[in-house]
């Protein structure tokens, strides 16, 4: 598990925790699961881009 302390687009925190799987990542955002599969290409997309 890594965990990150992440800044919103509009300025809030936020407890980043990333798990590695058999497929992917599962990643939690403030201890909810936000995904529960993604592939690494579409996390480090979303990492780019985040939508929360």
């Amino acid at each position: 598990m890594t965990a990150y302390i992440i800044e919103s687009p509009n300025g809030e925190t936020h407890k980043l925790e990333v798990f590695r799987t058999a497929t992917g990542f599962s990643v939690y955002v403030d201890g909810s699961n936000i995904c529960e599969s993604i592939t690494e290409e579409d996390f480090l997309q979303e990492l780019e881009n985040p939508t929360f």
